[in-house]
């Protein structure tokens, strides 16, 4: 990732990469808009549902950055961001941290 996105978010290199998409994303409508197509096109953005971390905090490497809810109980506090809270879960399972993206 391009060093002008690091520490931008209090959610770490994941919130890091979000706002870095984001970004990007508004360039993109800007473009379309400069260009005269921003009536006349239908942009679809998805994702594929829950994030797949518990939580992520800004001075934690994502490398380290578990997904085991048992690991993580222990340490996550106020100062983490919980990508899927209030729902229990994550990515690959069922629960709705895992299917929805509120």
């Amino acid at each position: 990732m391009h060093p002008s996105f690091i520490g931008k978010t209090k959610a770490g290199l994941y919130g890091d990469y979000v706002h870095k998409l984001n970004h990007y994303i508004g360039q993109l409508l800007d473009e379309l808009e400069r260009l005269g197509l921003k009536e006349n096109t239908i942009m679809l953005f998805a994702s594929d549902n829950g994030s797949q971390f518990v939580g992520t905090h800004p001075e934690e490497e994502l490398q380290k950055t578990t997904n085991s809810r048992a690991d993580d109980n222990d340490k996550i506090d106020d100062t983490y961001h919980r990508p899927n809270f209030t729902f229990r879960g994550t990515k690959w399972t069922a629960y709705l941290g895992g299917v929805r993206y509120a």
